[in-house]
């Protein structure tokens, strides 16, 4: 395969362009009812860090 990209360049651009774009127009196309809805969890964490003393700033 590498032998045959270096030889013909083009025709593997060509075949790349051809997948990318039969693969944007076949998600497209698809209808609602094949896409499942997802609820993705998510985690929310809040912390508090407190101040340090001033005379801790001075050593910093």
């Amino acid at each position: 395969m590498p032998k045959y990209s270096v030889k013909k360049p083009f025709t593997v651009l060509v075949a790349v362009i051809l997948v990318v774009v039969l693969g944007f127009v076949s998600l497209t196309g698809m209808q609602t009812d094949l896409l499942p809805n997802m609820n993705l969890p998510y985690l929310l964490v809040i912390t508090t860090y407190p101040a340090p003393a001033r005379n801790r700033w001075k050593a910093m």
